[in-house]
């Protein structure tokens, strides 16, 4: 709970008002009962009609003060308990913002929204139970049990029974209720990770009839969620027929003890009436402190996993003192770069050596699975090497400024993805100040300024997330005009025709050779039909280099080169 701690001491003035408040609302529910007690013993008794309008009086006025009181703390509560999860929302999601792909992969996808959504509510419930009610629970024991104690010494001792054993029984249910917390927190983690893959996957699952394995997959960890679930809730309905028990026991041993002193003269009935209402106040904050207390368990393991998010340790690790912003020619240099997974038994990149010049053109080929994807990500600083370094105009990636890099870098990834918004919101993502026609000449050289000009808004056309209601090409050529209007220093295009007809790939191919004449650019395909003319393609098999020249020189030196060219020639013939 440290972080949460953290966070309540930068909001600690809606804290201190939420205590302030509570203290006076508590102090005025308190004299309450000694007010009536002094009515019954000095007014009704005796008969005495002015002392019981004076009485009433006050006790009016006691009660409007605890009600004032008890809004205002309610107010400051939630105000406090709104903005401690709203900032660690923030902490969650800045620190998620600057995960590696190896971090995401170990904490993957479903565990992270969970703990961005679910933990934090959690938290929130326990704070909002905390600061609207629960936070008065133990200034009303205290300063009940102190009346109690100055009302009568005898009946006092009853009441502190009453605590003790509320207390023993807390005790016990908690300790049970933090490892059911845990249970049921991992296996929503669970079921959000097969609901995940299986929204993904449910064109395949439906492809291959596979509804039925799908639906026992979901079924069993939906079951194992379902029994955590209800043993927290039979903890829940344990503890408050529990808490009810030693209330009713208390109020009976205070009313039968009680009763005997009335009757021996040492007890006045009022006071009697006071110790009564003085345990049922102290008993029924405990009840309202349990209401918090029952939420305690969940709250600390959400705040255990929101930790493990914030504290993470950064698998991008600065190998020296970072350097400040620095002007980027776009040189790039590759040394003895080595690569493998956690637990893997191979290395994905093997004694990569490479060099590019800056403002030259490397196409980067190989068959699947041969480290293409990898090679840009680790370029790109979204991946750590093993072994060996990346420099950029002779500086390691490592110490350079990141922000500063990532504003001189752009990527194409293989996967097309466009954001909620429009065609200008989208591809004014790293330059928001570029202008419509910097807009239309990128669409003019990705190929997409006709479909985008035959929109109903051109550029102010609607986009939904993820860009579905755009086909696979267009998607594509959206996420390279994308790239192209941030005007990098270093391009990084991984496949990116591979959703296009090969006319249109061969036309985008040849406008992005005079577009980025002056840029660095790596392209990785698959493909060697449109790379053919690239100044100079890299070989890559089984994550190691094992050519690089021109496509000529490759055909009559590389075995593996004319192996691709020989089947993607065969495939384009059949076709």
């Amino acid at each position: 709970m440290g972080l949460v701690h953290a966070r309540i001491g930068e909001h600690r003035r809606w804290f201190a008002g939420l205590i302030a408040f509570q203290s006076v609302s508590v102090a005025a529910t308190l004299y309450l009962p000694a007010i009536n007690a002094d009515l019954i013993d000095n007014g009704l008794l005796r008969t005495d009609i002015g002392h019981i309008r004076t009485a009433g009086g006050w006790m009016l006025i006691a009660s409007v003060v605890q009600l004032l009181a008890a809004a205002l703390s309610s107010y400051a509560g939630t105000r406090a308990a709104t903005n401690v999860v709203h900032d660690l929302r923030s902490d969650v999601y800045d620190k998620v913002a600057t995960f590696s792909n190896r971090e995401h992969q170990d904490f993957g996808t479903p565990t992270l929204i969970t703990r961005s959504t679910d933990d934090l509510q959690q938290i929130q419930a326990f704070l909002l139970t905390f600061g609207t009610v629960a936070a008065a629970a133990p200034l009303t024991v205290l300063g009940g049990a102190w009346m109690a104690f100055r009302t009568d010494t005898g009946l006092s001792l009853v009441v502190v029974v009453a605590v003790v054993l509320l207390g023993a029984v807390l005790g016990v249910v908690l300790r049970r209720m933090a490892r059911v917390s845990r249970r049921i927190q991992d296996r929503l983690d669970a079921v959000n990770r097969v609901l995940r893959e299986q929204l993904t996957g449910l064109t395949v699952i439906r492809a291959f009839t596979r509804e039925r394995f799908e639906t026992e997959r979901f079924g069993l960890e939906n079951e194992e969620l379902a029994v955590a679930t209800r043993s927290m809730g039979r903890l829940n309905g344990t503890f408050v027929p529990a808490v009810m028990l030693v209330t009713d026991l208390s109020i009976l041993a205070v009313v039968w003890f009680g009763g005997h002193r009335v009757t021996s003269g040492r007890l006045p009935i009022g006071g009697l009436t006071a110790c009564v209402t003085y345990l049922v106040l102290i008993l029924g904050a405990a009840m309202t402190a349990a209401s918090a207390v029952m939420l305690l368990p969940r709250a600390m393991v959400a705040a255990g996993r929101i930790r493990a998010v914030r504290d993470s340790a950064p698998v991008l690790r600065p190998s020296g003192r970072p350097t400040g912003p620095v002007p980027i020619r776009g040189g790039l240099e590759l040394r003895g770069v080595t690569l493998r997974y956690p637990g893997a038994a191979a290395d994905v990149l093997s004694g990569i050596d490479l060099a590019v010049e800056p403002g030259s053109t490397v196409a980067i080929v190989g068959s699947m699975g041969a480290g293409k994807t990898t090679l840009l990500s680790v370029v790109a600083g979204l991946q750590d090497v093993t072994s060996g370094s990346v420099r950029l105009d002779g500086v390691d990636l490592r110490t350079m400024d990141s922000s500063g890099l990532r504003g001189h870098l752009a990527i194409v990834p293989q996967r097309s993805l466009l954001f909620r918004g429009t065609v200008a919101s989208n591809l004014r993502l790293a330059r928001p100040d570029a202008t419509d026609a910097e807009l239309w000449e990128a669409l003019e050289v990705a190929q997409a300024r006709e479909f985008v000009a035959a929109m109903d808004d051109g550029l102010e056309s609607p986009i939904v997330q993820g860009g579905t209601n755009v086909s696979g090409g267009q998607r594509q050529r959206l996420c390279i005009a994308r790239a192209l209007v941030a005007a990098p220093r270093l391009l990084l295009l991984d496949d990116p025709v591979s959703a296009l007809d090969p006319e249109t790939s061969a036309r985008l191919l040849e406008a992005l050779r005079t577009a980025t004449a002056d840029t660095t650019v790596l392209l990785a395909s698959q493909r060697t039909t449109g790379i053919r003319d690239a100044e100079r393609i890299v070989v890559l098999h089984e994550g190691g280099i094992v050519a690089d020249g021109t496509h000529p020189a490759l055909l009559d030196s590389c075995r593996t080169y004319r192996e691709l060219v020989a089947a993607q020639d065969t495939i384009g013939a059949s076709a």
